[in-house]
């Protein structure tokens, strides 16, 4: 035990996470999981460690049993909520999304010729699969599109998208000394200097991180994308998030510069299924959800756009509440 203690202390990582330390480390290895399966035998966080280093190695089922027993015995509410995003993240996914895109005229005239827009859900391989089952929408330039021809002042318009998603959690590491032909040190360092927007408190640093990660990045002639998807915070719960995605010679390689802050190993190469990657925001000026119509008419149009999910099992429970399509 002496010699495996004298090891650990000399080597350069920790079971735990460090964004000042192990975001540098490319590969984890084998070792530093023996290492923390030890600690973890000496009770405290250590379990906890474990698991987060697992996970970060790719040992998914590995990682949820310790994330499940760690689940057992911790009582603080943070971390309970924490460990419940790691058990759903640490899982495969097989579901259905209903996302539902809502026009309201807030007015008193009947508004016309309105069009709407919304990205089109696309796969993100090898570890996501997307299929568009039924949509009030139609495809047109790499977005789906619906027009109203009118909307009554007061009224709402409701227009449906199911797509059936499966994904199971994966990880790019071991990383490779330069990504997109940027040194890995250098890529940590540019990832870590972006600031949070200044009014993140109110609407959320995701979008503005990641737009400012992008022009950084493409500066430095990189191929980056801003994928919109949704973060799973419970088994009932999806709040939208957006991340990157940097093209590493025809790798898309997922950056999260706001989980990076707080979890370098699933910051930068991991993809969790508590995160559900759908779109690229790119397609429509980082816009979830669009509405155009002509102006100068007076018009008070709002949009909002929101997503349920179900189990397929399920799919007949909930199918009466999504059509029609479009009404």
């Amino acid at each position: 035990m002496t010699i495996l203690l004298l090891i650990l202390v000399l080597s350069n990582y920790s079971p735990a996470d460090s964004c000042w330390r192990l975001v540098t480390l490319q590969e984890i290895p084998e070792r530093a999981v023996l290492f923390a399966e030890v600690a973890a035998g000496q009770g405290g966080n250590a379990g906890v460690n474990l698991a987060k280093l697992l996970e970060a190695y790719g040992d998914f089922n590995e990682a949820n049993v310790c994330y499940g027993i760690a689940r057992s015995w911790i009582t603080d509410p943070e971390s309970i909520d924490w460990l419940n995003r790691r058990l759903i993240g640490t899982k495969p996914l097989d579901t259905l999304l209903i996302i539902t895109a809502t026009v309201i005229n807030s007015g008193s005239n009947t508004a016309e010729n309105i069009s709407v827009e919304i990205p089109l859900p696309v796969p993100h391989p090898p570890y996501q699969q997307i299929e568009i089952l039924g949509s009030g929408f139609t495809e047109e330039d790499g977005v789906l599109k619906a027009e109203i021809d009118e909307l009554a002042g007061g009224s709402e318009r409701m227009i449906n998208l199911l797509i059936h998603v499966t994904q199971v959690p994966y990880t790019f590491r071991p990383l490779s000394d330069f990504i997109a032909g940027i040194p890995f040190d250098d890529l940590a360092d540019i990832i870590r200097s972006i600031p949070k927007p200044y009014n993140s408190e109110r609407d959320g640093p995701c979008l503005g991180m990641a737009s400012s990660l992008q022009n950084a990045l493409t500066n430095r002639g990189a191929s980056v994308q801003i994928v919109g998807g949704l973060l799973r915070e419970d088994k009932n719960t999806l709040v939208f998030h957006a991340w990157n995605i940097l093209d590493d010679d025809g790798v898309g390689i997922p950056i999260d510069p706001v989980l990076f802050e707080a979890d370098s190993l699933r910051g930068i190469g991991h993809s969790s299924t508590d995160m559900i990657p759908l779109w690229d925001l790119g397609t429509t000026d980082l816009n979830e959800i669009t509405a155009y119509f002509p102006g100068g008419r007076g018009y008070d149009i709002d949009v909002g756009i929101s997503v349920l999910f179900t189990s397929p099992e399920a799919l007949m429970d909930t199918f009466q509440t999504i059509l029609p399509w479009n009404n």
